[in-house]
């Protein structure tokens, strides 16, 4: 199918059946993209989390400093946020369009909350962590 992106003019009628066919192939190519970009976020996302959080706890000169508190603090709740919200979110707009929220009103509200409560922990985390910064 080959798609004309030129201007029509008001007197011609564009095709219906073509704009349809457009709309669903623009749905299937985000689904695509969502699948596999999503994916790779999800996975690099939770290994960089994870070597965060490995890195604050090893090492004891980053233990003894209140600013790499916050930003470990930080790094959780990223990591939190990352595995109930984006996850979530991932099963539901992919390919797989499985919706977990539907199955369970409990868990809808509780993965709303989850998702907001760690967004804003993470940035007053992040924020606090650079005014300490500031501050020394």
């Amino acid at each position: 199918m080959m798609l004309n992106n030129s201007f029509v003019p008001l007197s011609q009628s564009i095709d219906d059946d073509d704009n349809i066919q457009f709309a669903k192939t623009l749905d299937l190519v985000s689904r695509h993209l969502t699948t596999y970009i999503g994916f790779f976020l999800i996975v690099f996302g939770n290994f960089n989390s994870t070597l965060v959080i490995l890195l604050f706890l090893c090492y004891k000169s980053f233990r003894r400093n209140t600013c790499s508190n916050y930003l470990l603090l930080c790094s959780i709740c990223d990591l939190l946020q990352l595995n109930f919200g984006y996850i979530c979110r991932y099963l539901t707009d992919s390919l797989f369009q499985y919706d977990l929220t539907t199955k369970s009103l409990v868990w809808c509200k509780f993965r709303f909350f989850l998702t907001q409560s760690t967004l804003i922990c993470s940035f007053a985390a992040l924020l606090m962590g650079k005014n300490e910064q500031l501050l020394k």
